[in-house]
């Protein structure tokens, strides 16, 4: 799921800095509007939850499309290997402190290492260092918009999948999402955004959107059924594995489109991003 995830962002970022993307909210509504592809998953196991547990799985539907809009919006004003591994990094700090207290889960002597590293990594990645200056990154507000509500959304997915089973509950959390994005068309000014964003997009960027929200959904899938099975925690801390991926493809890309991807690749800057991925990778490993 991380390693797909990687491709994602860089195709996010392409995407949104495209002359047909006019705003993170367009692209959030059809991202969220992609969520409805979940109902092939119906023949495999799906059950009624319960009014309640209809209305807590629509609840975290509607968490993860908001953390998703403030993500594609901190994301304009980012590089993306800095975002990325950001919101990663803090966003398991505070899925541990809520799933320690809602969901009961403890970590071993090992885990706690190996989260510490992975968080640590994913912290230093994030930070630019200049000269007698250090600073986070941009667009702050919506990062941490983004891992507050990222990380209840994830929390109410564990104990939904512990109660609903994972067909279930991923089902009913991914139309949440879905009728988040709908709730959008309810403004005249952003219907008409949205309505023109569809009508003046290429056809090639068309091509390029459906098949990264074919891959996200697969994301999606794939960390949410590792949720079902395993600790929240570890889960979301092991997003550092997709830094180093996200890294490469980066420095990859940032040569054919530098107008859309740049990558700093200076020495004080990669040492820092070498020592943040080793911390990365000795957290994993640790996990293994």
């Amino acid at each position: 799921g991380y390693f797909i995830a990687a491709f994602v962002n860089v195709l996010d970022k392409f995407l949104l800095s495209s002359r047909s993307s006019v705003s993170p909210l367009i692209y959030s509504f059809y991202t969220g509007l992609a969520s409805i592809f979940v109902l092939v998953l119906v023949p495999f196991g799906l059950k009624w939850p319960g009014l309640n547990g209809l209305l807590l799985a629509f609840l975290t539907g509607g968490l993860s499309f908001l953390s998703l809009w403030s993500f594609y919006k901190a994301l304009n004003k980012n590089e993306i290997s800095r975002l990325v591994p950001f919101i990663g990094g803090l966003t398991p700090i505070l899925i541990l402190a809520l799933s320690y207290l809602f969901l009961a889960e403890r970590l071993g002597g090992l885990q706690v290492i190996a989260f510490c590293l992975l968080v640590a990594g994913g912290i230093l990645i994030s930070l630019k260092i200049k000269k007698n200056h250090h600073s986070f990154i941009g667009g702050f507000n919506f990062a941490f918009l983004c891992v507050l509500l990222g990380a209840s959304a994830a929390v109410l997915g564990k104990y939904i999948y512990e109660r609903q089973g994972f067909i279930t509950g991923f089902i009913f959390i991914s139309l949440g999402v879905f009728l988040s994005a709908l709730f959008l068309l309810l403004r005249p000014q952003w219907r008409k955004l949205i309505f023109e964003a569809a009508q003046n997009t290429r056809k090639g960027l068309s091509v390029i959107f459906l098949a990264n929200k074919i891959l996200g959904a697969s994301v999606s899938m794939f960390i949410s059924l590792a949720v079902a099975h395993a600790s929240v925690s570890l889960i979301n801390a092991m997003a550092g594995s997709q830094y180093g991926f996200l890294f490469g493809l980066t420095l990859l890309f940032s040569k054919k489109f530098p107008q859309v991807l740049t990558e700093d690749t200076r020495g004080l800057v990669l040492g820092q991003k070498i020592v943040a991925l080793l911390l990365i990778t000795f957290g994993l490993a640790l996990l293994f």
